[in-house]
């Protein structure tokens, strides 16, 4: 079993350039041969999996004697190093408490106050909640040195004030933290609304009080919480252009409170994944991939920021070639995306992630290689968690069903069937479409003559047809290319082209539409 060690961890998070910053600045204090916890660092820096064992061994007995206390050194110094790397608004807030501090002690009254204001100021621009607190804590200390009753007066008005509208504040903002909660449940529990009962409960987060007017955001942060948890909610009730207003005021806010969110690399990266998503299944593909092209062109420093990008921008990236027929464009894209993947896979979600093997199989699986296709699906299957997503777990089985039957793997089929319909019925709220697919499957596996499998095909058609005006299952539907399959099968055709026609044949009903709403 893997042994888990934090410093291991945190120096093997760390980028090329962080490194080389960290070993600069240390040696400053190293004359001639390195120090123990410098050695330390190179001998946990070339293992590619941690060993207390291996680490002793490279270690001298004097430094193995100390190894606790040298790990515990040297992880602190990494986190000071990168404190002074990034030199986050954090720092620069600590900076300005401890000057006015050492003013304070000195009785430099005057001049701490005037480093207190402008201190203030900057973290009033930046929504430092709790570092407010702390600078009116601050104000507190000079305000009880005030010998004149009119400034005490005057002063003591303006601190009640300044408190009372930060922790009005501060609960608002706490407030939209716990609705982000509270939607993040409900996403990993169903994914997108499958039926009305769903859609009752994301709407009844979009009626909280919070949620009902914008005027109810008492800060900028509260605002972008505002408008991307509407997004967000929107989108899974299926409100695409709604949600595409919604993220476009977003963005606004990055222009209105530039200050506030030039550090908010996370929120800018997520914005632009939720732009693109929308976009698509709003069928403006072109506009999808140019806030994809946006969000990779972000320059983040982070490993963290770096993989959020790599998954988003994939995920994304796979889905625009999909859902246009250009499944080779997807799969030249394949050696690109394992190269980051290696690196990344550790740090992006899991929904990402099996949604984007999930992809990259079902691009094989529509160019009809088969083998592939169930390799890709397989790897999903077996990264997916015990407990997950019910729409993500019953997309990559139905996959994986749909692979095996074109295998002519019939026996795995029937067994995979079975297991699949007992876990949605055990869900409880399938997708239409996915309990008649199977037991459609199931069904025809059992005919024999050829004209009764044709008409089988046929009505499988008509069923899923009538699904494509059904808000809830048309996006779904779409996703697996279950009517084109249904097509090929019928026809005799390869699924390919067929598939290629159909999204045609949608991009020209969706400009249409466009055209309409235009008028």
């Amino acid at each position: 079993m893997e042994t888990r060690d934090h410093l291991f961890e945190l120096i093997k998070s760390l980028s090329k350039s962080e490194k080389g910053y960290f070993k600069k600045i240390n040696s400053f204090h190293v004359k001639g041969k390195k120090n123990n916890y410098m050695l330390l660092f190179d001998a946990m820096d070339k293992m590619d999996t941690y060993s207390d064992r291996l680490l002793k061994l490279q270690m001298h007995s004097r430094a193995v004697k100390q190894l606790p206390f040298l790990k515990h050194y040297l992880y602190n110094q990494l986190l000071d190093a990168l404190d002074q790397y990034y030199q986050s608004s954090n720092v620069e807030i600590n900076k300005f408490i401890c000057k006015i501090e050492i003013l304070y002690k000195k009785g430099l009254v005057d001049q701490g106050k005037k480093l207190l204001e402008k201190a203030l100021n900057f973290a009033w621009k930046k929504e430092k909640f709790a570092y407010l607190l702390q600078l009116n804590s601050l104000r507190y200390e000079f305000l009880a040195d005030e010998e004149q009753k009119e400034k005490l007066l005057l002063q003591k008005d303006q601190l009640t004030n300044d408190l009372t509208v930060l922790r009005n504040m501060i609960d608002n903002l706490y407030g939209y933290q716990q609705l982000r909660i509270e939607l993040n449940l409900l996403r990993a529990e169903t994914g997108y609304a499958r039926n009305k009962e769903q859609v009752m409960r994301y709407e009844a987060l979009l009626n909280h009080p919070l949620l009902a007017s914008e005027s109810a955001a008492l800060s900028g942060s509260s605002k972008y919480h505002y408008h991307s948890l509407r997004a967000v909610i929107q989108n899974y009730t299926h409100q695409y252009a709604a949600a595409y207003a919604s993220l476009l005021k977003v963005q606004d806010l990055f222009e209105e409170y530039p200050v506030l969110f030039e550090e908010s690399i996370s929120a800018r990266i997520k914005t632009l994944q939720r732009k693109a998503a929308v976009a698509m299944t709003l069928g403006r593909f072109n506009v999808a991939m140019e806030e994809i092209r946006q969000m990779r062109a972000i320059k983040a420093q982070h490993e963290k920021y770096k993989a959020l990008i790599f998954q988003n921008g994939f995920h994304q990236e796979f889905l625009v070639y999909l859902l246009t027929g250009k499944f080779q464009e997807l799969l030249k894209r394949v050696p690109a995306f394992l190269e980051e993947y290696h690196i990344h896979h550790k740090r992006i979600l899991k929904t990402f992630e099996l949604q984007m093997l999930q992809r990259v199989g079902q691009a094989y699986f529509v160019e009809g290689d088969f083998e592939e296709a169930l390799e890709w699906i397989g790897h999903a299957v077996n990264t997916t968690p015990v407990s997950f997503r019910d729409d993500v777990v019953s997309g990559i089985k139905i996959d994986e069903i749909l692979t095996h039957f074109e295998l002519g793997n019939y026996r795995v089929v029937r067994s995979k069937i079975a297991a699949a319909q007992k876990y949605l019925r055990s869900k409880n709220k399938p997708f239409t479409f996915e309990l008649y697919l199977l037991s459609f499957l199931e069904e025809h596996l059992k005919l024999k003559d050829e004209n009764e499998c044709s008409e089988h095909w046929k009505e499988a058609q008509l069923y899923m047809r009538s699904k494509f005006d059904n808000a809830i299952e048309s996006v779904p539907v779409k996703y697996f290319y279950v009517d084109a399959w249904i097509e090929s099968k019928i026809s005799g055709k390869p699924l390919s082209p067929i598939l290629k026609k159909q999204v045609q044949q949608f991009e020209y009903r969706e400009q249409v539409k466009l055209s309409k709403a235009s008028v």
